[in-house]
């Protein structure tokens, strides 16, 4: 068959057997038109049998083309919430990891030990939160999470402080979970618009 590669050609799917098949009439209409034993009747048979072919090539053409745009579009939509996902865990990872932080400075305070090292720990993780919930173009959120971040550092600091009487540790105490709960709680609904179906249980299970 000349330079024509079969094995390419099947390889494309129906599309290419279709094409293969009106070649092959193509090929034997050429042959029988040079003879002159060849009827009209034969002609009129291999032509209805090239436009059989043709008609079955375009067809599957189309379905194939309409296929592949809908593939396109499902891989498209499937790598978006992916990112999504990974977002969420991102959340979760960062908000459990500031609860840690949280919870190792109400165990300092409770002990008298500072715990100055861990501020700078707590802002990184902070400002890692505050990044992705920007993502949302949400201001109102922007600003509660921004005002939540902007007291337990200051709290952070306060707590530090020498001579601080028992009431006023109790006090900053209160304020600085009461603040770490409430980030804690917006990264949640945050999490839930990535991906609704992580929960406070996969936050509490890292």
């Amino acid at each position: 068959m000349g330079n024509i590669d079969i094995i390419k050609i099947l390889g494309v799917g129906l599309s290419g057997f279709g094409f293969l098949l009106m070649f092959l009439a193509y090929k034997l209409l050429n042959k029988i038109i040079t003879e002159r034993s060849a009827n009209a009747l034969i002609h009129k048979s291999i032509n209805r049998y090239m436009l059989v072919c043709f008609v079955m090539t375009v067809t599957v053409g189309v379905f194939t083309f309409i296929s592949t745009e809908y593939k396109k579009e499902t891989i498209a939509s499937q790598e978006e919430q992916i990112k999504k996902d990974e977002t969420a865990i991102d959340l979760l990872v960062t908000a459990n990891k500031n609860s840690s932080i949280a919870e190792t400075v109400i165990a300092a305070t409770e002990t008298n030990n500072g715990a100055t090292g861990a501020k700078k720990d707590q802002k990184k993780f902070l400002e890692d939160l505050s990044a992705i919930i920007k993502t949302e173009n949400d201001p109102k959120a922007n600003a509660q999470f921004s005002n939540y971040k902007d007291n337990i550092l200051k709290i952070h600091d306060s707590l530090n402080m020498p001579n601080l009487s028992k009431p006023e540790i109790e006090s900053l105490k209160r304020s600085y979970s009461k603040y770490n709960d409430s980030v804690t709680k917006l990264t949640l609904e945050f999490t839930k618009r990535f991906k609704p179906g992580l929960t406070s249980r996969r936050l509490s299970s890292n």
